[in-house]
């Protein structure tokens, strides 16, 4: 039985009560960096941090039958290639990533030619032809990909981009009610889902997709997948300043 205020901290958990001191005592309860192995439940202790929060993760996102059902539509609507075709899933965000917190999350933002370039490289180490882009830039699919001939992009077409979320962030639109906070959900979601059924990974350990959409990847083959993080290292302290930032000589920690 829990007998701390975590249950009723997390679940009401806000934007606005982002700093709520029982949300981030509780959070700092549950940090692998500050308590080790002894976190996790006894029965996963063995099998170690990453393999138990990527199976635990795989457990409680399983989809209800209706998302499921969108999950597929949206493969077939991406002309997803034959089964035992490779295919690398890459996430770029441009939007409203590069109006956020640089200081806190340890992030930049960077053009599409620099996530190409990684691509480039898991391309041509496993012989690689198709890909998954989930990306909030109508620009990058409008304007970029046809440079890329050699490959095969798929995405969701009908996914609404761009527009405000390239002026304020996603969670100032959410918190002003500028956007269908459902919805915005559901189309994460649905590409966090085909991002987890490829077979090499390129994004950023700093996002919170990128980083449950490997552990899925993970719980789904039981390997740990070919993946380029063009920031930082895979981490999973949610709301605790755990993680180095690789990218720079600063000493303080970052967000995951």
């Amino acid at each position: 039985e829990d007998t701390t205020v975590c249950g009723k901290a997390f679940n009401e958990q806000s934007l606005a009560g982002w700093e709520d001191k029982d949300f981030n005592d509780c959070a700092q309860m549950y940090s692998f960096n500050k308590h080790g192995a002894k976190m996790l439940p006894e029965q996963a202790q063995k099998i170690g941090f990453f393999p138990a929060v990527s199976l635990i993760v795989e457990h409680f996102s399983r989809p209800i039958s209706t998302l499921a059902a969108k999950v597929e539509e949206a493969k077939k609507a991406a002309n997803w290639p034959a089964q035992g075709t490779p295919m690398i899933g890459l996430h770029f965000r441009a939007g409203d990533s590069c109006l956020e917190y640089i200081d806190a999350l340890g992030r930049k933002c960077e053009s599409f030619a620099t996530y190409m370039e990684a691509v480039d490289r898991m391309a041509n180490e496993y012989n690689i032809k198709h890909i998954y882009l989930a990306t909030d830039s109508d620009t990058v699919i409008d304007n970029d990909l046809s440079k890329y001939p050699q490959y095969t992009f798929h995405y969701i077409k009908n996914m609404d981009r761009g527009g405000i979320r390239n002026k304020k962030t996603v969670d100032d639109l959410l918190k002003a009610g500028e956007l269908d906070g459902c919805k915005e959900a559901e189309n994460s979601m649905l590409d966090m889902y085909l991002l987890s059924q490829t077979d090499a990974y390129v994004g950023k350990f700093s996002s919170n997709i990128d980083r449950v959409a490997y552990n899925l990847m993970f719980a789904r083959t039981g390997a740990h997948q070919p993946y380029i993080s063009l920031d930082n290292n895979w981490c999973f302290d949610f709301a605790v300043r755990s993680r180095l930032d690789t990218l720079t000589d600063r000493e303080d920690l970052v967000y995951c």
